[in-house]
């Protein structure tokens, strides 16, 4: 008898970061268009402080594990107006994005392989 195929943990979506190191004079309408440029963005909030003052941070979200990479390729160090921006995953969107990319790669392989299997076939 064969054995059951381990069970993959599945791993719950979560697409939040942390964006911070904004510069004190960067408009916020500004730095959204930089959030969306990198993807389907559902959610942007900038810290609000005493009287209102936008803070130097903020957090977003986003639709997919594709656009939360893409924003942390391109933003995280990123020098907008004299300050070097910072965006990090939270531990559950660092856990989705390790896990998204797995099963990624998982599938790929899958498909090549089952390509590649195709591909003998064919001589036949």
């Amino acid at each position: 008898a064969s054995e059951p195929a381990a069970r993959r943990e599945v791993v719950p979506p979560a697409t939040a970061l942390y964006v911070g190191k904004i510069g004190e004079g960067t408009d916020d309408a500004f730095f959204r268009h930089l959030l969306v440029a990198c993807g389907k963005l559902r959610k942007w909030e900038r810290v609000k402080g005493a009287g209102g003052k936008l803070a130097h941070f903020g957090f977003c979200e986003y639709e997919d594990p594709e656009s939360v990479q893409c924003a942390v390729d391109v933003l995280n160090g990123l020098n907008v107006e004299g300050s070097s921006i910072v965006v990090k995953p939270s531990d559950k969107t660092e856990a989705y994005l390790l896990y998204y990319m797995e099963e990624r790669e998982r599938h790929l392989a899958a498909r090549s392989a089952a390509g590649s299997a195709d591909d003998g076939a064919e001589g036949v």
